[in-house]
C-alpha cells in the first residue's frame, strides 16, 4: 500500500534530517543511506541530491573507481576541483 504524498514527503524530510545528524557526526555511510531511503520515498530534490553527493565525496567514492575508462567521469571530477 502506498503512503499519501503528503506521509511519503513526511518521512522523506524525516530521513533526511537523520541523514543530516549521520554528517554532521561525519558517518557518512549511515547518512548515504538515509538520503537514499529519502529518495525512495519520494524526496526529490536538489538537496537531496546534494546531500548524497557531499557524502560520497567524504567517502571517496568517485564515479572514475567503477569504471576508470568513463572519460566523462575523469572530467567531472576534474570540474570539480
Amino acid at each position: 500500500m502506498a503512503l499519501p504524498q503528503a506521509a511519503n514527503i513526511d518521512l522523506a524530510n524525516k530521513l533526511k534530517e537523520e541523514g543530516n545528524a549521520f554528517f554532521r557526526e561525519e558517518k557518512y555511510t549511515q547518512a548515504l543511506e538515509k538520503y537514499n531511503e529519502a529518495l525512495q520515498v519520494g524526496g526529490d530534490s536538489a538537496v537531496l541530491y546534494s546531500n548524497r553527493s557531499a557524502c560520497r565525496m567524504k567517502l571517496k567514492k568517485y564515479a572514475v573507481q567503477l569504471d576508470p575508462n568513463f572519460v566523462k567521469a575523469h572530467a567531472r571530477l576534474a570540474a570539480a576541483y
